[in-house]
């Protein structure tokens, strides 16, 4: 049996993955960063040779964002399992361990939004990408997405009729430190959508929620 090969980097010395399917939510990102800061690192993710991670994005991500600093890298061709022992914590005595355990799984689920034109590129790379997705699946992300750009358009044309008759519009430019961070404000337009359909517009909609917000 080969001796197994540990070694320990800084964080920011791993590469996230430009192509990583998985938006996130507002919601799963910040489950995730209150399960880091609650319960430290549970699982581990998944680097290929040269330091790019393959799973876990969001979970790097969030780890640098939350304050962690160095990483352990186990080396391994597949063929073994690598499991992650935290010495301090006992599954039948610390309820902090049950509650990882549920906040692992809980997380996992709310933090999942799927990127339809980075699925379609991997669509053409690899072929098809059943069993994960069948085609039907396929057709109702493209379909919702659809939608999406459909009401986006519809936007822009209402902003344009109102600048038109003499209406003052405001734009300004945001600049985001990561595509993580990018993800997170379109996910906040998109629920903004849903939460206050009554308004024509983002900035319409942000301020009612800040309104709501200050009135909490």
């Amino acid at each position: 049996m080969g001796k197994t090969q540990v070694k320990q980097l800084k964080i920011s010395e791993l590469r996230p993955d430009g192509r990583n399917a998985n938006k996130g939510t507002l919601r799963g990102i910040a489950l995730l960063e209150d399960s880091l800061k609650k319960y430290g690192a549970g699982r581990s993710i998944l680097i290929d040779k040269n330091g790019k991670i393959i799973a876990g994005n969001k979970t790097f991500e969030q780890a640098g964002a939350s304050g962690f600093e160095d990483v352990i890298i186990v080396k391994t061709d597949g063929k073994k399992i690598v499991a992650v022992q935290r010495e301090d914590l006992d599954l039948e005595k610390d309820p902090e361990a049950r509650g990882l355990a549920i906040a692992d799984n809980r997380t996992g689920e709310l933090n999942l939004d799927w990127d339809v034109e980075k699925i379609l590129l991997d669509i053409e790379e690899l072929g098809d990408l059943e069993p994960f997705f069948y085609q039907n699946e396929i057709d109702e992300l493209v379909e919702q997405m659809a939608k999406e750009a459909a009401n986006d358009e519809q936007e822009r044309n209402d902003a344009h009729d109102r600048e038109n008759k003499g209406e003052a519009i405001i734009q300004y430019n945001i600049i985001f430190n990561s595509e993580a961070e990018k993800a997170v404000w379109e996910k906040y337009l998109l629920f903004l959508r849903k939460k206050y359909p009554q308004y024509e517009t983002h900035g319409e909609r942000i301020i009612a929620d800040v309104s709501t917000r200050m009135e909490e």
